[in-house]
């Protein structure tokens, strides 16, 4: 069998897509195109649009059964494909967006559809398609298998407040050590010390709420020299954070906590060695699809400070994480441009996020085993949620128990002239037949 994969962004772009649309599904497709090389039974090859029909009719002369690995936004497969692709997606939000955003090809319910089975990353985003599509529709939920790459880092934790942590990387940092809150080109190390939380988001993505993650930070140390908070970002231009950031640590008035965020795209060890520095994992969101910043940290038993929604519900609990409380409000899926409320998102309790970060320095600051109790259980969790072995096991099982909706190339698909809309009739489910067949024709009235 042929797998092939699809994502927009490579090696080659990624330093430069930070922030950028689509540039998650890199990392996604990092960690899946590691396991899916080490199935034996599958050759793998990355593709781009223009190859996929090719290389699927290629695959079928030489008798060969073929499916795409497409990761992206459901609305980014191509019209007419003839290729069977499995979306890899992730959503955060309680509904998929509906054709009302720009006809029928942004309907991710046609889409998916149409597409005829998927995998997402969580539960809650699994309940979303079933919501929208059908109950039975065929979706896998596999996040990304990144506990391997980071279970090394999980070890005692060093109690010494004393002892300096070292962060090498090139790019701007503000430091509120510093004597100004300017912004300061570095290319070498940036020091450290305390207890360490560290947050790792996109500061041009909304639904990451960071400004309440470091107003609360603020506040709740105002008076504890060390406590540390690094925030990471993840986009290629911070100028607007850094200012909005700035303005934001000027008027909390005066606190004796740290704060250092850094831009910078940071080579492997010194992400890990930033990760192994820390004591705590930091979130603050609105809604996940899955948050790889944050099972990275847990998965190197990094104890979180969190809300426990989303993709959260699957993997959080109050046994790895100070659980921060949240609840509903309504909200807009991110691409609209009406911003009209279509869906619900989750609103944190600020209150409940300062007792978060006091409760985790106190215990942290204890010396007692219940930190590493909780360190062990975020690792664990980890290790059953996102672990290689655990996803590779039910990406071969779905692949095998589905792929029957799409065997008998050799006989039934050797017609090239037959219609895609006539595929779809042959080849998939009844109920499936009929969902396409309506969400076609709202989508052309």
């Amino acid at each position: 069998m042929l797998i092939l994969t699809y994502c927009s962004v490579d090696e080659s772009s990624i330093e430069s897509s930070l922030g950028v649309s689509e540039y998650s599904y890199y990392f996604v497709y990092k960690k899946f195109k590691k396991i899916l090389d080490s199935m034996a039974a599958h050759a793998v090859q990355r593709c781009n649009l223009e190859e996929l029909d090719r290389l699927y009719f290629e695959s079928l002369a030489r008798h060969e059964e073929c499916i795409c690995l497409f990761f992206s936004a459901p609305h980014n497969i191509p019209e007419g494909l003839r290729c069977p692709v499995v979306p890899v997606f992730a959503w955060e939000f309680d509904r998929l967006p509906e054709g009302i955003l720009g006809g029928f090809k942004n309907d991710w319910g046609y889409q998916l559809a149409k597409a005829g089975w998927a995998i997402t990353h969580s539960n809650y985003t699994k309940s979303s398609v079933h919501k929208s599509i059908t109950s039975d529709y065929p979706i896998a939920v596999m996040p990304s298998p990144v506990w391997d790459d980071f279970k090394s880092l999980h070890s005692k934790p060093n109690r010494a407040f004393d002892l300096e942590a070292t962060l090498r990387c090139r790019g701007r940092v503000l430091d509120t050590a510093q004597d100004s809150l300017g912004v300061r080109e570095v290319n070498g190390e940036v020091r450290y010390s305390g207890v360490v939380y560290l947050s790792v988001f996109n500061p041009h993505d909304l639904r990451k709420n960071w400004d309440d993650l470091v107003k609360a930070f603020c506040y709740a140390f105002k008076s504890e020299g060390n406590a540390t908070l690094v925030l990471k970002l993840t986009h290629t231009d911070c100028s607007q954070f850094f200012k909005q950031l700035a303005r934001d640590l000027e008027r909390m008035g005066g606190f004796s906590c740290r704060v250092i965020a850094v831009q910078a795209y940071l080579e492997s060890q010194s992400y890990f060695d930033l990760i192994k520095n820390s004591h705590y994992v930091v979130n603050s969101s609105i809604g996940e699809g899955q948050c790889l910043p944050l099972m990275e940290g847990m998965s190197a038993g990094k104890p979180a400070i969190t809300p426990n929604h989303t993709s959260m519900l699957d993997y959080v609990s109050s046994s790895n994480a100070f659980v921060v409380e949240s609840g509903v409000e309504p909200s807009f899926w991110p691409h609209d441009p009406r911003q009209a409320y279509r869906t619900l998102s989750y609103r944190i309790q600020w209150d409940s996020l300062c007792d978060a970060f006091t409760s985790s320095y106190e215990l942290f600051t204890a010396k007692n085993s219940a930190y590493i109790s909780m360190s062990d259980d975020a690792f664990m969790t980890m290790r059953d949620h996102c672990s290689e072995s655990i996803i590779q096991n039910k990406l071969a099982k779905f692949i095998k128990s589905k792929l029957g909706n799409y065997r008998s190339f050799n006989e039934e698909w050797s017609q090239l002239d037959i219609s895609y809309k006539h595929k779809l009739k042959r080849f998939l489910r009844p109920v499936k037949r009929k969902l396409v067949h309506g969400l076609t024709k709202r989508g052309q009235q």
